[in-house]
């Protein structure tokens, strides 16, 4: 174990201690690899709700959807994948999402970042 990383005694066996940043173009292709690496596996669970890596794909493209095609929203000025809705968020603005229920984070999460396609 080092001593400089100490969270690396507490990774499960196989997970490397560090990754190749330059394999995936964005947090976005992150996460649409892992669920198509692992579609039929559980991602989340909480109060016996579990989400497959494939529903957390599905629901998430849905969502995007909706927040691109119903909402406006689309990506911000800076460039930076912020997302701005049109006539409510000026470009290069922020756009925040709160949920209370943690069964839907994932799927929010991996839609907002999604969504500024």
């Amino acid at each position: 174990m080092s001593t400089q990383r100490p969270w690396l005694a507490s990774y499960p066996r196989g997970v490397p201690a560090s990754i190749d940043v330059d394999a995936y173009r964005s947090i976005a292709h992150v996460l649409e690899s892992a669920c198509e690496r692992f579609h039929h596996r559980p991602a989340f669970s909480n109060m016996g709700k579990v989400l497959t890596y494939a529903d957390i794909d599905r629901q998430s493209l849905a969502f995007a959807s909706y927040l691109r095609n119903v909402l406006k929203l689309d990506k911000g000025g800076k460039g930076d994948g912020t997302m701005a809705a049109a006539a409510r968020v000026k470009p290069g603005g922020e756009t925040g999402v709160r949920i209370d229920d943690y069964a839907e984070k994932p799927v929010t999460l991996t839609a907002t970042v999604r969504a500024p396609k």
